[in-house]
């Protein structure tokens, strides 16, 4: 197919009319880009409630997620805490509810049960060890086995280093309890692949000092990025972070250490603090659809990640569906990404860096292009395109949710509205 040059013209209303600028489409890159980026952490999940809510499972579906990691520090509805053992019941239904439904699968067993920590210090007690790796095949053995869940992507920890494990030498202490854990686990299913922790940030000296002693033996490599935790923090440089975020970090730290891993970027969003008071409302607001598309834009054409989640699925302050299972504009992005953007990356250039492109051509032939206006000021965009478009369906994420318009006319010009994401699919 010929390459595609898509002008765009753009006037800021402001006191004076600024220059207009040009967004280019161009030819295939050598990159593509699939679901794999676009997934989500089912935080509401471990609640069988929800599990089985028809709205949540509806909203799920109509987000088109196929990746999702089965995540919550408190794991208390999968823990009988009388008993000390595993909520069967509470996993079962989770399970039968949700497991199906998504390819590929991750399970995060983020601490150790509070029984194995007696002294309180957020350490696994060494006469634990066992005990604790014992509780990690037992959930392997429960999921895969007994509700035949097919989950293939297994963490031990998570965040560990933030815990109990702050000092030098902990990398060791966590690489003795992840062999531990994964030799258990492999006994109940030989086809799991299993990490060590889910790492605060990129590379923490846990981590490294991990990898130099058991780098050959972890299946996959995995981190959380957050932007910050001040509500001092401005929305531009948010969005600055999302742009300009070097997601090849973790993949050139592998490879300069000698390891051939699959990279998991399993959380991420804008405040890892959510109590970040006056401005943590950003993460449901328009805004989070803004930075959601800068930040997804950004992994995708720097191939640094494998797989990309979100956090999270339903809340009130993370969440991609309020704890009712309304969408908030984030999920609309998500919906977005996961039906037009996989497939070919196309070159995408702004000379305004007010509206930021990402174009993708489909496998149908179809090319979807989303234009992210992360400025406070709405944008009139003129629009030339060369190729044998007849018809074009536009969606624009903001303040007031979705809006689609389907037309069968040449795309000539259109309105972006202040911090909005704007998405055309042209065919």
């Amino acid at each position: 197919m010929n390459s595609i040059r898509v002008v765009i013209a753009i006037s800021i209303i402001a006191a004076a009319t600024l220059p207009a600028a040009d967004i280019t489409v161009g030819a295939a890159t050598a990159r593509t880009v699939s679901k794999n980026l676009y997934g989500i952490n089912l935080w509401r999940a471990f609640d069988p409630e929800t599990a089985e809510s028809p709205e949540y499972q509806a909203n799920l579906a109509a987000m088109g997620v196929s990746v999702v990691r089965f995540h919550n520090m408190g794991m208390s509805k999968w823990i009988d805490a009388s008993n000390r053992c595993l909520n069967t019941n509470a996993v079962q239904r989770v399970m039968a509810a949700l497991a199906s439904k998504f390819p590929i699968k991750l399970v995060t067993i983020c601490k150790p049960p509070f029984w194995m920590d007696e002294n309180n210090d957020k350490r696994l007690d060494d006469d634990h060890i066992a005990d604790y790796a014992a509780w990690c095949a037992d959930m392997v053995h429960y999921i895969n086995i007994e509700c035949n869940a097919g989950v293939q992507w297994w963490e031990t920890l998570n965040e560990a280093e933030l815990g109990g494990y702050k000092q030098k030498g902990d990398g060791a202490v966590l690489a003795g309890i992840f062999r531990a854990c994964k030799a258990a686990m492999l006994a109940k299913d030989p086809s799991i692949h299993v990490g060590a922790n889910a790492w605060s940030w990129t590379m923490p000296a846990q981590a490294s000092e991990l990898l130099s002693i058991a780098g050959n033996e972890i299946a996959f490599y995995s981190y959380h990025g957050y932007v910050t935790g001040s509500s001092n923090a401005d929305m531009q440089s948010i969005y600055d972070k999302a742009v300009t975020a070097d997601n090849t970090k973790v993949r050139n730290a592998l490879t300069e250490r000698g390891f051939t891993l699959p990279v998991w970027l399993d959380e991420w969003n804008m405040f890892y603090n959510w109590q970040a008071d006056s401005k943590r409302h950003f993460m449901v607001s328009y805004r989070s659809a803004v930075y959601d598309a800068l930040h997804m834009k950004n992994a995708a054409e720097s191939g640094g990640v494998d797989y990309m989640l979100a956090w999270n699925d339903s809340d009130n302050t993370y969440g991609k569906m309020s704890t009712k299972y309304k969408f908030f504009p984030g999920g609309y992005v998500f919906m977005l990404y996961n039906k037009y953007f996989t497939g070919t990356i196309l070159s995408a250039a702004s000379s305004e860096s007010a509206v930021v492109p990402f174009a993708v051509r489909n496998a149908d032939g179809s090319v979807a292009l989303s234009l992210a206006n992360r400025s406070e000021t709405p944008q009139e965009v003129s629009i030339s395109a060369d190729g044998n478009f007849t018809q074009y369906t536009q969606y624009s994420v903001e303040t007031n949710g979705i809006q689609t318009n389907l037309s069968r006319e040449p795309l000539r010009s259109l309105p972006l509205a202040p911090e909005s994401v704007t998405v055309l699919v042209l065919k």
